[in-house]
């Protein structure tokens, strides 16, 4: 009898990391060590076509896998090949990444990828706003137990 455990072998999963600026890109790298921890092959993308601002500095002290420029449209194709899609970009593009995600899936027939979002950074101001532009995702990250609060409040509003 022999041992052959490559017949149960688990593929592997995929991830892409969506930012746009540094601190987004440091809050991509954190997500990503857990998922690369947790066996997925990670890809971190910033959509070239929408204002975005990280220089060769920032990706040196980064210093995670490599960073790939592409546009929205081919990002949102690429989007439909992979497990997992966290989007470490501002609320507007959450909302418009999520839309045609929705276009995307319905027009293809595809699996859509489990989302995840949340707020890089201190909230400032409205946070109900933050969190109605990011709850289509399936997974919300938030910074602290107050937010989660308020967070979980928003859509009695």
């Amino acid at each position: 009898m022999t041992d052959d455990t490559s017949a149960f072998a688990v593929p592997a999963r995929t991830a892409i990391l969506v930012a746009a600026f540094d601190s987004q890109l440091k809050w991509a790298a954190t997500i990503r060590q857990g998922l690369e921890s947790r066996g997925f092959d990670c890809q971190v993308i910033v959509p070239s076509d929408i204002r975005h601002a990280i220089s060769d500095n920032q990706l040196a002290d980064y210093g995670g896998s490599s960073v790939a420029y592409m546009p929205w449209t081919e990002l949102m194709s690429a989007s439909l090949k992979v497990d997992v899609v966290v989007l470490a970009v501002q609320g507007p593009q959450v909302q418009r990444f999520c839309h045609d995600l929705f276009d995307a899936v319905e027009f293809t027939g595809a699996t859509p990828p489990a989302t995840v979002s949340g707020w890089v950074g201190v909230i400032i101001e409205n946070i109900t706003a933050g969190y109605l532009a990011r709850y289509t995702t399936d997974i919300v990250a938030v910074n602290s137990r107050t937010d989660l609060a308020i967070s979980k409040q928003s859509p009695a509003v």
